[in-house]
């Protein structure tokens, strides 16, 4: 057997830069900027106007040359509130076109934000897609208009548009009046108390529109404008979460998937959403609509919660909902009456007149006449060592009801029904192994993987090649810690034991002082030896 020698001789800290991918951009976006009165304002010794145009260039500098922008600006002309103009149109981004038009653009006038934000949505409901509009502004309207007028052009013209309201160092006032305002055209709020950040949130946000997926969420309160997504594909597998507040893209794989949105204690649910490689799907959650909801709990003859699947049917016996691999499921609903389908391995029980009020919860225990089981499932080598893996456990149907990221045994709880396990072990090799479970029973499934296996052997010592006594940990190269080694628990100078061929990181651990090395390589059927260095104790 050939030998592999591991020293510590250099700590190397490595720092990974993830480049985002570029996006395609051929949606129309329109900047419009506040140049009023109130743009005078010194920010750090420079006026806020000033500031203000320069990261606007710097912005349009930026963008893909297939983008389509333009630039609208309002207050710029005295004794005027309708002065709100396109002074570069829409195009393929030039900054010196930009450049070159905001120059000339003073601050002498007032604030006509509704009208400016009314001609901007007019301008963009021209575009097929999903057109974006910045609104930069150093507070509210100053021209006595009322904001209906802008709710009103919303409705009319701009209900496709992602809306993005951004205050400029503005007062807390106008910060809770411009939050209102993009609540009713279903936008956002952004508060920016320097302006020389503009340049990058504008890039930042800009980056979030494309995508394959584009999910909306409607109708929110103000002083809550965000929720969290879940997205499920179609083995249940949570694939995202992720805090939206009105809107929020994604590039997901070709597939079918279930959306979660829950807002404020309240769960939304869009089912069968299917993506294409080839187009844009949009999804939208309406959360100030007069709902109700509806909280399911499956439980066994023991009141021990059930993981099953679930159907709510209206009462048309039109289907309104359906989940899966869940005990517990929270969905928000019209008032009305509804019956459910609740399917636990091979038992289907079905229950009627099931109320649901507006703005209340209506509480529903689904009781499951069965007694579980408890499964086992057991990784080794040929050689009967034990072997960390990946476990998923599937139902008949493919649903995913029970998992393990790294494991040598794992056990769970499931009801009657056929099963399979899929083991998947660091180096990629997978197996099935398909079982059933009968009522109340005790099910042992023992997976023999043909992992090849390496040793490895562990000296501690000091500079002058003395024994140093200490705890091992090891971790794979994903870092997670390998843990079924009896030497984590004894105290010892030397460690000798059996891995799968892998890389990983050894960390040793002597009266507070921590080793680590990094990178160990164990080779089949050779044996890997280590010196881990402690200092000498004075």
């Amino acid at each position: 057997m050939k030998k592999t020698i591991v020293f510590l001789t250099t700590f190397v800290i490595a720092i990974s830069l993830v480049v985002p991918a570029a996006f395609a951009q051929t949606d129309r976006t329109l900047v419009i900027l506040d140049c009023s009165s109130a743009m005078r304002t010194e920010v750090k010794g420079e006026r806020m106007i000033y500031i203000a145009k320069k990261e606007l260039v710097g912005f349009v500098e930026k963008l893909k040359s297939n983008s389509i922008v333009g630039i609208m600006v309002f207050g710029h002309t005295s004794n005027r509130c309708d002065d709100a103009e396109l002074i570069v149109p829409f195009g393929a981004p030039d900054s010196g076109k930009v450049r070159d038009a905001l120059s000339p653009i003073t601050n002498p006038g007032s604030r006509g934000l509704f009208n400016a934000m009314k001609k901007g949505m007019k301008l963009l409901s021209e575009s097929s897609e999903n057109p974006v509009m910045y609104v930069i502004t150093s507070g509210g309207d100053q021209c006595g208009d009322r904001a209906y007028v802008v709710q009103d052009a919303y409705e009319q013209y701009g209900s496709k548009a992602r809306i993005v309201i951004i205050g400029l160092d503005v007062s807390t006032r106008d910060a809770d009046n411009l939050k209102d305002l993009a609540s009713l055209v279903g936008g956002v709020y952004k508060e920016m108390p320097y302006p020389q950040q503009l340049n990058s949130e504008l890039a930042k946000i800009t980056q979030s529109q494309h995508g394959n997926l584009v999910v909306y969420m409607r109708g929110a309160d103000p002083e809550v404008p965000q929720g969290t997504l879940k997205i499920y594909d179609d083995r249940s597998k949570r694939v995202e979460k992720i805090q939206i507040d009105s809107m929020h893209t994604f590039n997901l794989n070709p597939g079918t998937y279930d959306i979660e949105l829950t807002y404020k204690g309240r769960n939304f649910w869009e089912r069968g959403v299917k993506i294409s490689s080839d187009g844009q799907k949009q999804v939208e959650f309406i959360l100030d609509k007069a709902m109700g909801e509806l909280a399911i709990e499956i439980l066994d003859i023991d009141n021990e919660r059930l993981k099953g699947s679930l159907v709510i049917m209206d009462e048309l016996d039109s289907v309104v909902f359906e989940g899966k691999g869940n005990s517990y499921y929270r969905v928000s609903l019209p008032a009305g009456f509804y019956s459910a389908e609740v399917t636990v391995g091979d038992i289907v029980e079905y229950f009627d007149y099931i109320e649901i009020f507006d703005d209340s919860i209506t509480d529903f225990i689904a009781p499951i006449s069965i007694t579980p089981g408890r499964v086992e499932v057991v990784v080794n080598n040929l050689d009967g060592v034990p072997i960390n893996a990946s476990v998923v456990i599937e139902d008949e149907s493919g649903t995913i009801v029970g998992e393990a990221e790294f494991t040598s045994n794992y056990k769970i709880t499931l009801p009657p029904g056929n099963y399979t396990a899929l083991v998947t072990t660091s180096n990629g090799k997978q197996e099935t192994y398909p079982f059933y479970m009968p009522e109340g029973d005790n099910v042992s499934v023992a997976v023999d993987i043909d992992a090849p296996m390496g040793s490895v052997l562990v000296y501690l010592n000091n500079p002058d090649g003395d024994e140093v006594y200490g705890y091992l940990r090891v971790f794979d190269e994903r870092g997670r810690a390998v843990s079924h080694f009896e030497w984590e628990s004894v105290e010892d100078s030397q460690f000798t034991f059996d891995l799968p061929v892998g890389m990983y990181r050894i960390q040793a651990d002597s009266d507070g002082v921590v080793r680590t090395v990094d990178n160990v390589h164990v080779d089949e059927f050779d044996e890997t030896v280590v010196y881990i260095t402690f200092p000498k104790q004075s």
